[in-house]
C-alpha cells in the first residue's frame, strides 16, 4: 500500500480588505445604475449617482492596492469602477454634442 499523508494545510486566504470588497461592490452597483439609466426613463440624477459610485469605487480600489490586500478583488473593483466612469463620461459627452448640434442649427 502506498503511504498517504495528509497534505500541508491550505494557504490562508488573503487578509480581509474591506476597501477592495467595497470597491467591487460599488462598481457593480454603479453599473446597475447605468443599466437603470439606459433602460428606463430615469433622469440625469441616476447618471450622476452612477458616476459618483464609479469614482468612489476607483478610490477604494486604489487604497486596497496600496495596502496590498486582496489584489484580485481590488483590481476587479478598479476595472468595474473605471468602466462605470468611462461610460458615464461618454454618455455626458454624447449628450452635450447631441444637444449642441441642435442648438447651433
Amino acid at each position: 500500500m502506498s503511504d498517504i499523508r495528509p497534505s500541508a494545510a491550505s494557504p490562508a486566504p488573503p487578509a480581509a480588505s474591506y476597501a477592495a470588497l467595497t470597491s467591487f461592490i460599488l462598481g457593480v452597483v454603479g453599473l446597475v445604475a447605468l443599466v437603470v439609466f439606459f433602460v428606463s426613463a430615469a433622469g440625469s440624477l441616476v447618471l450622476a449617482f452612477a458616476g459618483a459610485l464609479g469614482l468612489v469605487a476607483l478610490v477604494f480600489g486604489i487604497v486596497a492596492l496600496r495596502r496590498g490586500q486582496w489584489r484580485e478583488m481590488a483590481l476587479a473593483g478598479l476595472i468595474v469602477g473605471g468602466l462605470t466612469v468611462l461610460v458615464v463620461l461618454a454618455t455626458v459627452v454624447f449628450a452635450l454634442l447631441f444637444v449642441g448640434a441642435f442648438i447651433l442649427r
